[in-house]
């Protein structure tokens, strides 16, 4: 049990987690295309996530184009 105590993390290394990651999937498309328009950071965040499956993003009426 006294090696669990050891093995917490610092505080700094548990205050670190970015919140926009856990909030950029609970917002709509226009929203996280504004975000990418703040700063340079957030940009960064926004394009990883929109790019990471961009097909989810792609109007559900729309055919598929690829397949």
């Amino acid at each position: 049990m006294e090696d669990d105590i050891l093995d917490l993390p610092s505080y700094d290394a548990a205050t670190k987690i970015d919140p926009w990651t856990l909030v950029i999937p609970y917002l709509n498309t226009r929203d996280i295309k504004a975000i990418a328009l703040v700063s340079p950071g957030l940009r960064i965040i926004a394009q990883s996530y929109l790019w990471g499956n961009p097909r989810q993003f792609w109007p559900q009426d729309e055919p598929d184009r690829f397949s």
